[in-house]
């Protein structure tokens, strides 16, 4: 949804609200505000693990099987943990496959998995993925293209993000 984020204050295509405090963020914004560091590396980064005690990165959390696994809530398979509820463990083929996860599409009407919460209501992953304000014009290459990352403050899209990061 286009908006404007209440962090940079800056007029953006695409900003998600956030359920419990109604604030807008904008992608660069969140990814910011969530670069802390990590309590086993000291890596400074997006955090992925936060249990009060300890903050970890994605690579010390993986690294950790106690942390990483255990028996899914649902299927009873000890695998990966993909999200922790009430206490409780789901792996990520539970969670995607649960219909408590699905809510039909806004656009298509589809019930599916929700990828994006707009105002006018969930979107689905297809549907976001065509929808105009995504795109955006590459500051690189020029070509009107899904927005991965900012450079300046200009969109940049994922291939020519790879290309300028690799030099």
């Amino acid at each position: 949804m286009k908006g404007i984020c209440d962090w940079c204050s800056m007029s953006k295509n695409e900003v998600h609200v956030n359920r419990q405090t109604g604030m807008t963020t904008c992608r660069n914004c969140y990814q910011k505000k969530r670069r802390i560091s990590c309590t086993r590396c000291k890596a400074i980064g997006r955090i992925c693990f936060n249990d009060g005690l300890e903050k970890l990165c994605p690579r010390c959390y993986a690294n950790d099987p106690i942390l990483s696994h255990a028996v899914c809530f649902i299927c009873g398979e000890l695998r990966q943990v993909h999200t922790r509820k009430d206490k409780k463990t789901y792996c990520q083929q539970c969670v995607r496959s649960d219909p408590e996860n699905h809510e039909a599409c806004v656009d298509c009407g589809r019930v599916q998995r929700v990828f994006a919460r707009l105002d006018r209501g969930p979107q689905c992953s297809r549907c976001h993925q065509k929808d105009p304000d995504f795109f955006e014009r590459c500051v690189v290459c020029l070509k009107l293209r899904a927005v991965f990352s900012r450079r300046d403050k200009q969109p940049v899209c994922q291939k020519c993000h790879r290309r300028v990061k690799q030099k």
